[in-house]
């Protein structure tokens, strides 16, 4: 990863004088970075998580070098008809002393549409609309938008996901080797 801070891009209030703990000149610093992460699904469950920059210490973090990332997530699937799908969902994301939740509700027309309604504290609301218009192609929209104090810069955050999924044969591996199989329902 290479991080680079500017300083003399700094623009703080000149009402104030300048924290002696923020830095005064460039910062460059190249380093290795990980990531980690964990899944187990079945047909109807999900639960998952993930520490993004895991190199770092606690006590190693400063401008130039990201913050560690903690993220749990957990979905279950209900039919509601031979159609229609719910899928809600929680997650909870930490960075150092801030603690964000997250509750979802995902409806899931013949597994082609997708529409997805976020609540993330605090008081944000997201709204994820994705269609499968051909094999392995995804296409995602989602839209953010917060009604903290924030809002009065920012109308709100948009993002365009195009996804493919590499097809794999697996039936050399399901008929070759054991698996542990454990169902929830």
């Amino acid at each position: 990863m290479h991080n680079v801070y500017r300083a003399d891009e700094l623009r703080g209030d000149p009402r104030y004088d300048p924290d002696p703990h923020i830095p005064t000149e460039t910062q460059v610093k190249t380093s290795p970075d990980f990531d980690i992460g964990f899944e187990f699904n079945t047909r109807d469950f999900e639960i998952g998580g993930a520490i993004t920059h895991v190199v770092y210490g606690r006590f190693d973090q400063n401008l130039v070098r990201p913050i560690r990332n903690f993220y749990a997530y957990s979905r279950v699937r209900f039919l509601i008809n031979y159609n229609w799908d719910f899928i809600p969902g929680i997650t909870w994301h930490n960075v150092r002393k801030s603690h964000t939740y997250e509750v979802s509700a995902a409806f899931r027309h013949n597994n082609n549409l997708y529409v997805n309604f976020v609540y993330r504290n605090p008081v944000n609301l997201g709204m994820i609309v994705g269609i499968n218009f051909a094999p392995n192609f995804r296409l995602i929209y989602s839209y953010d938008y917060g009604f903290s104090n924030i809002r009065n810069y920012n109308r709100g955050t948009h993002e365009v996901t195009v996804a493919y999924s590499l097809p794999m044969n697996t039936t050399y591996v399901q008929n070759r080797m054991r698996f542990f199989r454990w169902r929830v329902f």
